[in-house]
């Protein structure tokens, strides 16, 4: 056998175990996405009340889609002591959120159907002196197929 045919059989040979082994390969499980939902403005008027954005959902049913992360943004006039917090409606979690912009991954696993809404607070008691506008609520939810 001349070397150039050895050669040739040995990497058909190769090839056929390259293709046979791609025909057992899985595909990666699950395509991503993302939803975005946006609430109404709201004015803060009272320290030590809790006020809520609107449920902030899905467009559509996310059937099988896990959270993999979650992008909140708003506007505040501005005031040092806003305590702001995103929580997901079930209210079995809710994390502090420290600034007007950002991305987590505490609600990873979660179902992308889930509601979120974002909770805003001032401590103390009485009247705020100035009212506190919060608008351009907005949460981005990424998602991926189970």
């Amino acid at each position: 056998m001349r070397p150039d045919k050895f050669l040739m059989r040995r990497l058909s040979g190769c090839f056929s175990a390259v293709v046979l082994s791609l025909a057992f390969v899985q595909p990666a499980s699950g395509a991503s996405g993302a939803w975005v939902a946006d609430s109404a403005s709201l004015t803060m008027t009272q320290k030590h009340w809790f006020y809520y954005s609107e449920p902030l959902m899905a467009p559509d049913d996310s059937g099988n889609r896990m959270i993999t992360s979650v992008g909140w943004r708003f506007e505040a006039s501005p005031h040092p002591a806003l305590q702001a917090e995103l929580c997901s409606t079930s209210r079995t979690r809710c994390i502090n959120l420290g600034k007007e912009r950002g991305q987590t991954r505490a609600f990873r696993g979660l179902p992308a159907s889930e509601v979120m809404q974002l909770r805003f607070s001032m401590p103390g008691k009485g009247r705020l002196r100035k009212d506190v506008n919060i608008k351009n609520i907005q949460v981005i939810v990424n998602y991926h197929e189970r």
